[in-house]
């Protein structure tokens, strides 16, 4: 077994030289965390940016829908619709157009909980201004 002989702490560095290796240490790891919090800030707004463009074509799926002239249960030109009427013009251009409804994110014709994902979509939309609920279960398409 070779046993080391400990020589004492090393020779103290200068200050300037002291100093100047804190400094660079210290905007090393800045740096490092600079670039890392700018990625990451990237990849979030990316990432925001793919859900709310998704978000807007699935508001602009049912606008469209909600203007659909082919229903035949309420005429065209009346304000509000029923929930109803709503869900069947939805349905009615899924059916029309089933890969934008896919892309869209339009809930499924056979999904179990469509009313309430489309109520959900609905209530987004009134959130932000694109249609108005009227008691009872009516919607009315604010943007033409």
């Amino acid at each position: 077994m070779k046993q080391t002989i400990w020589a004492g702490p090393p020779a103290p560095l200068e200050p300037s030289l002291l100093s100047a290796k804190i400094i660079m240490r210290e905007w090393k790891g800045s740096f490092a965390m600079g670039m890392f919090d700018a990625l990451v800030n990237q990849t979030f707004e990316y990432f925001r940016s793919v859900r709310d463009r998704k978000e807007q074509e699935l508001h602009l799926f049912v606008l469209d829908a909600m203007g659909s002239t082919s229903c035949v249960a309420e005429p065209s030109n009346q304000e509000r619709l029923s929930f109803s009427t709503v869900e069947w013009r939805i349905r009615n251009l899924q059916e029309q157009d089933p890969a934008r409804a896919r892309e869209c994110g339009v809930p499924a014709v056979q999904d179990s909980h469509r009313g309430k994902s489309i109520t959900r979509i609905l209530n987004d939309m009134r959130r932000k201004g694109l249609v108005r609920y009227h008691f009872p279960n009516n919607w009315e398409r604010l943007v033409r």
